[in-house]
């Protein structure tokens, strides 16, 4: 399975960049809120005024960590997808295939966005404006997927998608395991059986 990971970077990552990836990983494995700058900082190998030159708060790195998770979870998708299935209605479903190999990973700590909504919205009002855009490009990109196919409304299949993604990713924290997205592609399958698309079984 292909893990949702960061763009490769320089050879010789800046600190701000060596900063980024440390946060990239611990915010999502340990949570926001239990790793500390401290933490970041030592394992970043910076100074602690290189830090904060950066920085200027630990919220304002929250802001920037969750803008990396986001870019990185839909470049993840997009190219799960593609390498999935070729035709434009296909691809609707296989947001789902790719999103059950996803939650059978043992490190999958639900939707990194969200999870940044929940623990640090609150503290960091631009972690609320990344989620807002994170939506934004999912929709965007699955109104592609939906308008290829033919969709006649493609808008608001896309807004439907958005809601069993959404469903899926919190239930598998719940029971675990790809059975949340697969029920979830079952209903997608159904929307686009109404909506008149041939799909590939």
């Amino acid at each position: 399975m292909r893990a949702i990971v960061q763009q490769p970077g320089s050879p010789t990552p800046s600190a701000r960049e060596r900063i980024l990836a440390e946060a990239f990983v611990l915010f999502y494995a340990e949570g926001i809120r239990a790793v500390g700058v401290d933490l970041l900082i030592s394992r970043a190998e910076v100074a602690k005024a290189t830090f904060y030159r950066h920085f200027a708060s630990k919220n304002d790195l929250i802001v920037a960590y969750v803008d990396r998770r986001r870019t990185a979870w839909l470049g993840w998708l997009t190219e799960a997808v593609a390498e999935r299935a070729e035709r434009p209605e296909d691809r609707l479903l296989a947001v789902f295939d790719a999103l059950a190999e996803l939650l059978t990973d043992p490190e999958y700590r639900g939707c990194a966005v969200h999870n940044a909504v929940v623990e640090a919205g609150r503290d960091a009002p631009g972690v609320a404006a990344s989620a807002l855009a994170h939506e934004a490009d999912l929709l965007r990109y699955l109104t592609g997927l939906a308008a290829e196919a033919g969709i006649a409304a493609p808008d608001e299949l896309a807004a439907r998608w958005v809601l069993l993604i959404d469903g899926a990713c919190v239930g598998a924290l719940r029971v675990g395991g790809p059975a949340p997205a697969l029920e979830a592609r079952a209903a997608a399958q159904f929307h686009l059986a109404d909506a008149g698309a041939t799909v590939a079984r």
